[in-house]
């Protein structure tokens, strides 16, 4: 069976329940006058998003997180893990994109999560999914799932769970280990 991005990201889906994917947010509620009559810019964009999904473009909705900041995002991907310091190097290196802090060169921590970040955290995740000592410790459906309840802290819904086994039986525990610790519910505050 191979994956594809759709389980991926309906799966993802499954967990950003609690993040507001109100568009209006972003323009204050405001009012676009659009030749015919006045739509609002939410609708004028939903309707955007409809017709591009319609012709077969991926688009995943639009949201603002806040993620955590680079050590407590760090520390809990470490208790999550449990793998010795070196397989976080990729990470490490990337910690100022992460949303590090060096006060000294003038560098602060920011913690919205935009695509320099998504790419950056994907970039160091996947050694860490990859890791052999990893998948031993996770190589069957039940182990995922316990796996996933660690990272989430909290025990998985059927949806959850069911989601979970696509992507196991699809794409093995690596990628379901990418896809837990990609989800917002993971990454953000």
């Amino acid at each position: 069976m191979k994956i594809n991005t759709l389980t991926i990201l309906s799966f993802m889906s499954l967990f950003l329940g609690s993040c507001s994917f109100n568009t209006a947010n972003r323009h204050n509620g405001k009012t676009a006058q659009i030749p015919g009559g006045a739509e609002s810019i939410a609708d004028s964009e939903k309707r955007e998003q409809s017709e591009k999904l319609r012709q077969g473009l991926a688009l995943a909705p639009e949201i603002t997180v806040n993620h955590l900041p680079y050590k407590a995002l760090m520390s809990k991907l470490k208790s999550v893990t449990e793998l010795p310091d070196k397989s976080y190097e990729v990470l490490r290196q990337s910690r100022l994109t992460l949303g590090g802090y060096d006060h000294a060169s003038g560098v602060v921590a920011l913690l919205s999560w935009n695509t320099q970040k998504k790419l950056a955290w994907l970039r160091g995740v996947t050694p860490v999914c990859k890791a052999a000592s990893l998948a031993k410790n996770y190589d069957d459906m039940k182990k995922v799932e316990i796996f996933a309840e660690k990272a989430f802290g909290r025990p998985l819904t059927n949806a959850g769970k069911k989601g979970i086994r696509e992507i196991f039986k699809a794409g093995g525990f690596a990628m379901t280990c990418l896809a837990v610790l990609s989800t917002v519910e993971f990454v953000s505050i």
